[in-house]
C-alpha cells in the first residue's frame, strides 16, 4: 500500500517573517475570507517588551477593538 504524503507545515511558526509573509501573500491572492479593513500586529520581546503596529482603515478605538476581538478569539479557541 503506498499512502500520500501531504505536506502540513510549510514554514515552522517560530519563523515570525516567513509566517507574516505566507499571510501578507494569502492577502493577496484573496484567500482570506472577507474583506479586509486594517490589520493589527502585536510584537513580543524576549524581555516583555510589547510594540503595537496598526495599517488600514484603523485608528486607535478600531485598533483597540481588533485587538479585543483578537483576545476574545483566542479564548474562544482555547475554550
Amino acid at each position: 500500500m503506498i499512502a500520500e504524503v501531504k505536506t502540513i507545515y510549510e514554514v515552522n511558526a517560530r519563523q515570525v517573517v516567513e509566517c507574516l509573509r505566507n499571510a501578507a501573500n494569502s492577502i493577496e491572492q484573496g484567500k482570506c475570507p472577507f474583506e479586509i479593513r486594517g490589520a493589527v500586529l502585536v510584537v513580543a520581546g524576549r524581555a516583555r517588551e510589547v510594540d503595537v503596529y496598526s495599517w488600514g482603515e484603523l485608528d486607535n478605538f478600531s485598533t483597540l477593538g481588533v485587538l479585543e476581538r483578537g483576545k476574545k478569539h483566542v479564548h474562544d479557541v482555547i475554550g
